[in-house]
């Protein structure tokens, strides 16, 4: 609100709704523009003065140039992209159409966001949700696994289980495949343990002497010592994981620009 000794204006500047809600009218020529600039994927923020519009800003984002891999890699995966926007019909469209996106939900507000997760999740939908800013907060919170970009903002950081260090958006591809190694590893180690346990101990505690069969201490003592190398030896081979996550998502083959039509 604009005050001075002898004048008193009332500036508002936002989105369609917030021009409404502040009866604000915006003509019918307006409104086509608006539209033919949102369908190029743009995002439009009015400007009003008292009850009448004086015009209005064009944001343009550029849609990150490994998004569209990064998707299409997802839905190989079988994981489901779903996109939440607070854009426009028509700018959602356009980027949802862009990166390949079935899913997608427009002109939606953080509670809104939050209300969408919450549905999915009820129905035991494993949930993931990707954000870097303020109203992405209580999305994150609410998903099985909040996921927060690096450049995002510090309060987005510090609702998320997971930060990604970087920019590069299909590092979540790397959280990917390394969780789900890292989770294999705990298997299989556990696995193996309790079996190699399970036959080790009865044997060490004097089970087979009744054919002869006496493990002596310093024998059992390098039996368990192969058990931990076993096991240590097996997380090792999450380094080679490593290296195998990274180079699958390293230098995507399509970018923003290029990515097939």
């Amino acid at each position: 609100e604009y005050i001075n000794e002898n004048i008193t204006k009332l500036i508002v500047v936002g989105k369609e709704e917030l021009m409404n809600l502040n009866h604000i009218f915006i003509p019918n020529s307006v409104e086509k523009e608006v539209s033919t600039i949102c369908n190029q994927g743009a995002t439009v923020v009015f400007v009003g003065i008292d009850s009448r519009m004086i015009g209005y800003f064009v944001i343009r984002d550029e849609i990150r140039s490994d998004a569209f891999y990064t998707i299409q890699n997802l839905k190989m995966q079988n994981i489901k992209p779903v996109m939440l926007s607070g854009d426009r019909m028509e700018t959602s469209q356009y980027v949802a159409n862009k990166l390949g996106i079935e899913e997608y939900y427009f002109n939606k507000i953080p509670e809104e966001k939050r209300e969408i997760i919450e549905e999915l999740t009820q129905y035991g939908t494993k949930v993931a949700m990707v954000g870097d800013g303020i109203n992405d907060i209580i999305a994150i919170a609410q998903s099985t696994v909040g996921i927060s970009i690096g450049s995002g903002s510090d309060v987005a950081a510090e609702t998320a289980n997971v930060v990604l260090m970087s920019n590069k958006l299909h590092d979540l591809l790397n959280l990917i495949c390394l969780s789900r190694y890292t989770m294999n590893t705990v298997t299989r180690n556990l696995v193996l343990s309790s079996i190699y346990n399970l036959m080790a101990v009865p044997i060490a505690g004097g089970s087979l002497k009744w054919v002869g069969l006496d493990i002596q201490p310093w024998i059992a003592s390098i039996a368990m010592v192969v058990s931990s190398l076993s096991v240590t030896g097996s997380s090792m081979l999450l380094l080679l994981s490593v290296m195998f996550c990274i180079k699958i998502s390293f230098n995507p083959p399509f970018d923003g620009v290029n990515q097939p039509e």
